[in-house]
């Protein structure tokens, strides 16, 4: 991986993706196509799950509403299998990895589609798969960085 300090060439990854196993089930989807596009990079892995202290594994999360971003004003609608809403405990992890993020100064994000942080085009409402993006990438947008889901790399 590089070693330059130029902001360009450091990327924020979906830690998952480069063989953490931080997933809920306690596993990683670290994938090759990943690595190649970051070969040339400074990676930040990140897991939002992680820094709000979730554990692993753990009960997976879903939304119950379509308009995610509506959980930020509200503090609700992310729940755990189990049903317990864990919106806040997300938000918190959240702050803490766009903080990472910034400090870094990436301008790029590759992340982990349908995770409910991560997704960039698709997430689950419930135990269904709509279009949306998760928590993390809505942040990380707004900061201005760049979000790329893994699969648009294949």
């Amino acid at each position: 991986m590089a070693t330059s300090t130029d902001n360009s060439d450091v990327v924020v990854v979906s830690a998952c993706l480069v063989g953490i196993r931080c997933r809920y089930d306690g596993q990683h989807r670290e994938a090759s196509h990943v690595h190649a596009a970051v070969a040339q990079k400074v990676v930040v892995p990140i897991c939002p799950e992680l820094l709000a202290n979730m554990g692993v594994p753990r009960l997976s999360l879903a939304y119950e509403t379509h308009n995610v971003e509506r959980l930020f004003a509200e503090k609700k609608g992310l729940v755990d299998s189990e049903g317990r809403d864990r919106t806040e405990e997300l938000l918190n992890g959240v702050q803490q990895a766009v903080d990472l993020a910034l400090k870094s100064g990436a301008r790029q994000a590759i992340l982990k589609e349908r995770s409910p942080s991560c997704g960039v085009r698709q997430v689950y409402v419930g135990n269904q798969l709509v279009s949306g993006r998760g928590m993390f990438t809505i942040c990380l947008e707004k900061e201005g960085i760049r979000c790329l889901s893994d699969e648009e790399l294949r």
